[in-house]
């Protein structure tokens, strides 16, 4: 009986090893705290830049979350450091605050099945691969942005370059949704 055991978990070892070697990358499912936000009141009251944009390109980058500022070297003891998606975005209407055109919005994390290879080398160029052995992900990021289309964006401008979101389940919005009618009604009152 024990031998029989021991084939059977040799077998699955064996499997799981040729399965994790194969071109696909795996993902590792991160959990920050994030607040929630319940109304669009809320949502607007928490964003410093709420506006109705066109996404235009989708990449990822290496930045450093404490100056927000790209920062791909090779540094094994920096621990401010952590990919992200990058949406650049056309903005064709502002609702609340000033925005430059156009704008790129950082979302914490990669992306699952979009364009791995990119995100794997720059998780290994900049170091992070060591803290990272596959691309991180948000697990409740339920949809991504799609090149071409518009929404309303809720996002928060803070040093550097990159636009942050309020969090990555409420940042954007299809025009036809609840919340974004509801988002667009409220800052025309303000």
């Amino acid at each position: 009986m024990k031998s029989k055991i021991t084939i059977f978990l040799c077998i699955i070892s064996i499997i799981i090893c040729l399965v994790s070697c194969g071109k696909t990358y795996g993902n590792t499912i991160v959990d920050p705290d994030w607040p929630l936000y319940s109304t669009g009141e809320e949502l607007v009251g928490a964003s410093t830049n709420v506006f109705l944009g066109k996404v235009t390109d989708i990449s990822f980058e290496i930045i450093d979350y404490e100056t927000g500022i790209a920062d791909r070297s090779f540094n094994l003891n920096s621990n401010s450091r952590m990919l992200y998606t990058i949406y650049s975005v056309e903005v064709v209407d502002n609702y609340k605050g000033e925005t430059h055109k156009p704008v790129q919005i950082s979302v914490w994390g990669g992306i699952a099945g979009y364009n791995e290879e990119l995100q794997y080398k720059l998780l290994k160029d900049s170091g992070l691969s060591n803290e990272y052995s596959s691309i991180p992900i948000i697990e409740e990021r339920k949809y991504d942005l799609k090149s071409g289309e518009n929404y309303i964006f809720c996002t928060v401008k803070m040093a550097g370059e990159y636009y942050l979101v309020v969090n990555p389940t409420q940042f954007a919005f299809e025009l036809n949704s609840d919340m974004a009618k509801n988002i667009m009604e409220i800052t025309k009152a303000e």
